[in-house]
């Protein structure tokens, strides 16, 4: 019929080892994913949230700064007329306050006159996480705070 070789006992021997470490190294793969997979998504969270994060500090603190100058523009003019001292209006947070309020978004802010001619604006939010839910990290806090006081132009 055909010309069926015989198999030797050592080609046996050396295919059945072969499979042998085939086996030893199955799932090795899977446990590897399992491993990797996680810390990939961690760091991509901690690239992606933390930039969002340092993103929204940065805007947050640009609307305290001019939320503080617009305060600061407040001035008592009847006041520096006729002393030539710069004394804020008592108005002087809510201008600051208002001028928060114009941007779109979940901004909380608050306002204290800390000197005759100073106002310091705080402003708060919340920026969300993408990736960082995963292990739990919900949303970054961010809380800044920015002064300011008018120039006579002396």
């Amino acid at each position: 019929m055909g010309d069926s070789a015989p198999v030797s006992r050592a080609r046996i021997a050396a295919a059945r080892a072969a499979l042998r470490g085939r086996q030893r190294t199955r799932g090795t793969f899977a446990l590897f994913t399992v491993l990797w997979v996680p810390s990939i998504l961690v760091m991509a969270g901690l690239l992606l949230d933390g930039g969002m994060a340092i993103h929204g500090r940065q805007r947050a603190l640009d609307i305290a700064e001019q939320a503080a100058r617009a305060g600061a523009d407040e001035i008592d003019v009847e006041h520096l007329r006729d002393t030539g001292e710069i004394i804020l209006l008592g108005d002087a947070c809510d201008r600051a306050l208002g001028f928060v309020g114009q941007f779109p978004g979940d901004f909380g802010a608050g306002c204290a006159l800390t000197g005759a001619d100073e106002v310091t604006v705080q402003v708060t939010t919340q920026v969300e996480t993408v990736f960082l839910g995963i292990i739990g990290i919900g949303a970054f806090n961010v809380e800044v705070e920015a002064s300011a006081h008018p120039e006579d132009g002396a």
